[in-house]
């Protein structure tokens, strides 16, 4: 899963883009001004909504003030498309010309925006001092609505400040929640054992397993002793030891063969456990785990028994503080509806994390990175979204509402981080704004309040602690058996495996004569 900030364009209406049908000096107001002149202009012409001017300064762009859109922008008939979505609009090509203005009348014209096609801040000085100046000592960078490629935002010679040019102004449509989706659920059961007898080695168990996860998945396994935790008896060898799946379901055999060395003098059964693991596609962290236990009893009426028991536990405990955040954003673990909950995490679940301002105003643009820690974990830091922002495995973690107030992340953690109880912290940052504006951001969430002035876009730290509930030994033995028959062996001496022929004790004299 990648960065998700809002439903397809299907869901979402047009947002009417105009070029004003008044002219101005750089002395604006502000990028707050501006946005004034923008929804006065839209009110005049009967538009709805809310407006803002295409225009960029130290204290905000179009990247970072704008919602962006995935719906089509439109003039103001609502029928000619100038760009399909937000990407479509900051490609450097227009589909049509933004010269019409809110009146219907044709306008080819300058327009103040020191703002580049891709919706960022061209210049840092050259905006009239942030749009507050009409000095003929100051300049302002422009565009020019005669044309729909990059000229359009990014004209090739500035104005001085008591020049009158127009603005671009866009609607800013409110887009319908998203829908959040849980992380891929990672889990694996056994569907079943078969022994095939050999005739010349003792046979071959084949263990098949029932995988779920992301749709590249991986499940492999190794060979372990009897407890599932020593080193696995000679005479045994597996086969079928990797897989990678192309859905979000996924079988997995694994056989392992029993040679006659396998069974020592005076034993009368071989044990081996096989420990399956399901990992998330691209990476080397265990998200699924079961232990096998299997033990062939050889006995005169040829009968063995499998263990089938699952031997690890998928609940997992621990206290921890529910919240423990800083500085100038709350994040917070939430549910998929963005509300606040203290509940301990057990390996498998979706991790939520909620990240917000506390003010209406706030922005968060991006999760620029996160990560998760715990002491004593061999993965620990794991990063989940790195510089950039580049999430680390996007087949696990994904980013909603970008642009937004409120930012929800999911993800899933790895097996390593609920083998004991300890809690885990949840640290990043991210990008924020504010329209432009002076707000305040706090921390809040039950915690006491910690609150700042921040201008302009700004990079907010937080963090945040997860209570789990750790897994129980993981290979626990669940005293779980299921009997199957071996085949019949051929009546040749020639064929009887030779670990039998060479066994002392009387239950081995028996099964000798039993297959004879």
């Amino acid at each position: 899963m990648a960065l998700l900030a809002s439903p397809s364009a299907a869901q979402s209406s047009p947002s009417i883009v105009f070029v004003t049908s008044t002219v101005h000096n750089g002395d604006l107001g502000g990028l707050v001004g501006a946005d004034a002149i923008c929804q006065a202009r839209a009110v005049a012409a009967g538009f709805p909504g809310t407006y803002f001017a295409w225009l960029s300064d130290s204290t905000g762009s179009p990247l970072t003030r704008f919602v962006q859109s995935p719906g089509p922008y439109t003039l103001g008939d609502g029928i000619t498309v100038v760009a399909n979505n937000w990407d479509d609009l900051i490609d450097g090509e227009l589909n049509a010309f933004i010269n019409v203005d809110e009146t219907g009348g044709k306008v080819f014209d300058n327009v103040w925006t020191n703002t580049n096609a891709d919706g960022t801040v061209r210049f840092s000085g050259n905006s009239c001092n942030d749009w507050s100046s009409s000095s003929s000592l100051t300049s302002g960078a422009k565009g020019n609505s005669g044309f729909d490629n990059a000229v359009w935002t990014k004209g090739s010679t500035n104005r001085f400040c008591d020049v009158n040019l127009r603005l671009y102004c866009f609607q800013q449509i409110e887009l319908p929640d998203p829908q959040i989706s849980p992380a891929p659920t990672y889990e694996i059961d056994l569907s079943g054992c078969e022994f095939v007898a050999d005739t010349t080695n003792i046979g071959t168990v084949t263990c098949t397993f029932e995988a779920n996860g992301d749709s590249n998945h991986v499940v492999n396994s190794v060979l372990k002793g009897p407890d599932c935790s020593a080193e696995a008896n000679t005479g045994l060898t597996r086969e079928n030891p990797d897989f990678t799946s192309d859905g979000e379901t996924s079988t997995y055999a694994v056989s392992v063969s029993i040679n006659n060395n396998a069974l020592g003098e005076g034993d009368e059964s071989v044990a081996f456990c096989i420990q399956a693991f399901v990992k998330a596609g691209g990476s080397t962290d265990v998200y699924a785990q079961l232990g096998q236990k299997i033990q062939l009893d050889v006995a005169t009426d040829g009968s063995f028994s499998f263990d089938t028991t699952p031997a690890v536990a998928d609940t997992i405990s621990a206290e921890a503080d529910a919240l423990d955040t800083t500085l100038t954003v709350g994040a917070y673990q939430c549910d998929d509806s963005g509300t606040l909950t203290s509940s301990d995490l057990s390996l498998g679940d979706t991790l939520y994390i909620c990240i917000d301002g506390d003010q209406d105003a706030v922005i968060v643009n991006a999760v620029n990175n996160l990560q998760a820690e715990k002491s004593g974990v061999s993965v620990s830091p794991l990063s989940i979204i790195d510089d950039g922002p580049t999430i680390a495995n996007d087949a696990i973690t994904a980013v909603y509402n970008t642009g937004t107030n409120k930012v929800i992340v999911t993800t899933i953690l790895p097996l390593a981080f609920f083998e004991d109880s300890g809690a885990i912290t949840v640290s990043g940052n991210a990008d924020i704004s504010a329209g432009g504006s002076s707000r305040q951001l706090s921390i809040g969430m039950g915690k006491e309040v910690i609150s700042r002035p921040v201008v302009g876009a700004d990079s907010a730290k937080f963090n945040l602690k997860v209570g789990v509930i750790p897994v129980s030994d993981p290979w626990d033995d669940k005293e779980l058996w299921e009997d199957v028959k071996l085949k019949e062996m051929p009546n040749s001496a020639a064929r009887v495996p030779q670990a039998f022929k060479i066994s002392a004790t009387a239950v081995f004299a028996a099964l000798v004569l039993f297959w004879w």
